[in-house]
């Protein structure tokens, strides 16, 4: 079973609607944020995030 991994991001208010899909995501290790203290939620991913990302996901089902 992964790891589950926890975050405090600065700019991901408990309120707002992505917020529990973003730190469920997070705790999986399917995504990162910008930094320590930082998810930046309205910056559009790189092709280089999404791919990582991508290849995360498909590698969480058995994929890869």
């Amino acid at each position: 079973s992964p790891e589950f991994r926890t975050a405090a991001w600065t700019d991901v208010s408990l309120g707002a609607y992505y917020a529990e899909p973003v730190v469920e995501a997070y705790s999986w290790g399917i995504v990162d944020g910008t930094s320590e203290t930082t998810f930046s939620p309205d910056q559009a991913m790189t092709r280089g995030e999404f791919a990582k990302t991508l290849y995360r996901i498909l590698a969480s089902y058995g994929g890869f």
